[in-house]
């Protein structure tokens, strides 16, 4: 419960959870490598990236009010900056999007 408060002063329930969804579609086949929940909330892993199509669709899933905040760059514009056209709300997003069609092409 500690760990969890001490996340809490760096992140909102929404974004530690998020980040716990995205961790479980990740998670490493041997037991031995799965992180202690305190431990993972200790090591702001919430905020771990992870580059394939399951993270592509998890971020399509959440709502965004949950993603957002943890990927928000100040300096993106997505009706300009977005490369692609799709209006991408974040420049994660959309790079992880044209990740997804490198790696199908």
């Amino acid at each position: 419960m500690k760990a969890y408060e001490k996340a809490m002063k760096l992140a909102t329930h929404e974004q530690i959870m998020a980040g716990v969804e995205l961790y479980r579609a990740h998670l490493p086949r041997e037991a031995q490598y799965i992180a202690h929940p305190a431990t993972w909330l200790n090591q702001g892993r919430w905020l771990d990236e992870y580059e394939d199509a399951v993270l592509l669709s998890k971020l399509k899933a959440a709502p965004i009010s949950a993603v957002l905040p943890m990927l928000a760059d100040p300096t993106w514009r997505p009706s300009v900056d977005c490369i692609h056209g799709r209006g991408c709300y974040t420049r994660a997003t959309c790079e992880a999007y044209e990740r997804s069609k490198e790696k199908s092409a």
